[in-house]
């Protein structure tokens, strides 16, 4: 498994499990496809996430993002209100925007991740068998927290 395929799937599993509903590896245009795309109905919201590995430059990082509102929509075949951009790399060098989209390290991600759990009890908020990476990364979370005296 390469290293985007897993980040992938962790972003599928993360925005999965905060209730959008996802749709990874969405064929666009003739050659393009759409690592992550997490739809909230409720809120009418996109997040279109895209994974990489390898440090690319401004000009690649806007063209995997190169998609109107109406195009989305006819894509998922659903209304949106609201859409964010987020690319997720190992080497994001000193961006944290292009444009309107979120430029994010790998460990900033997985900031995001370990400071949610770290905020849950396992035996009270479990991460479902069916995100077997969050599960993961929750027990590991918190079996490294800091154990109360009782």
């Amino acid at each position: 498994m390469s290293g985007s395929n897993y980040l992938e799937q962790l972003a599928a599993e993360w925005y999965s499990f905060a209730g959008y509903f996802v749709r990874t590896n969405v064929r666009a245009r003739r050659y393009r496809e759409l690592d992550v795309l997490a739809y909230k109905p409720k809120d009418r919201e996109l997040v279109h996430i895209e994974l990489s590995s390898v440090s690319i430059g401004r000009e690649q990082i806007r063209e995997k993002f190169n998609f109107e509102l109406a195009e989305y929509e006819r894509i998922l075949g659903v209304k949106i209100d609201s859409l964010k951009r987020i690319f997720v790399t190992y080497h994001p060098g000193s961006r944290s925007r292009e444009n309107d989209i979120k430029v994010k390290s790998v460990s900033e991600f997985f900031q995001e991740l370990i400071s949610d759990f770290s905020k849950r009890v396992p035996g009270k908020q479990i991460v479902p068998d069916g995100f077997p990476i969050l599960r993961t990364i929750q027990m590991v979370v918190w079996e490294l927290k800091p154990k109360r005296r009782r």
